[in-house]
């Protein structure tokens, strides 16, 4: 895959740079006020967010994840409280025009809280969530127009007319959008701290492909 972050083998206590092991060259590293910790939840392993200042940026998305193309997103993870929208990972862009942000998200909401991506082609869980336990989630998308999300290994939610332009750069410079966990990307390429995830993420992986 292109990311590939895992906290398996990873000392407890503040991590301030994630190892990404897939092929995108470059690592996820934290602001220097919200430094992720590794903390073991209900005897697994994970990189515990708090919600308020913790997240991580990574490489620029390659352009094999942006525009209309394939891609899934997959993450085994722990929230302990369910909200409206958290995010678990993400690359693009808030803002319109519709369908060019592309966040993977853990909330309630019925219309966004799996799937930010802006606008219609937006998804939600469908009620198939589950909070205060070890979960597995993913997302794929067909890079034509059927989007996918899953529930422990079950269909969640699906779109079949979905329009995808998801954002390769920001409007302040022209610079390549990166992929960022826990948090989302603003137009101009900063990171939005008002919809950090408060979970934790054992594993995290995405693909430029769609995966059944």
């Amino acid at each position: 895959g292109l990311v590939d972050l895992t906290a398996a083998g990873l000392p407890e206590g503040e991590l301030g740079t994630w190892e990404n092991q897939g092929m995108v060259e470059g690592d996820f590293v934290a602001p220097a006020e919200g430094v992720p910790s590794v903390t073991t939840v209900d005897g697994i392993k994970g990189v515990t967010f708090n919600g308020s200042t913790d997240y991580y940026t990574g490489p620029a998305a390659p352009t094999a994840v942006t525009g209309f193309r394939a891609r899934t997103i997959e993450a085994w993870i722990f929230n302990p409280e369910l909200a409206n929208e958290e995010t678990i990972f993400s690359w693009g862009s808030r803002g319109e025009p519709a369908g060019r942000n592309m966040s993977f998200n853990h909330g309630t909401n019925p219309t966004f809280g799996a799937v930010g991506h802006w606008g219609a082609p937006d998804l939600g869980w469908d009620g198939n969530i589950a909070g205060g336990r070890w979960t597995y989630v993913a997302y794929t998308y067909d890079g034509i127009s059927s989007g996918v999300t899953y529930f422990d290994g079950t269909e969640a939610t699906r779109d079949n007319a979905l329009y995808l332009d998801t954002r390769d750069v920001d409007s302040a410079g022209g610079n390549p959008l990166p992929f960022r966990v826990a948090a989302q990307n603003e137009l101009n390429g900063a990171a939005n701290t008002g919809l950090l995830g408060s979970l934790t993420i054992a594993k995290l992986r995405v693909h430029n492909q769609e995966l059944d």
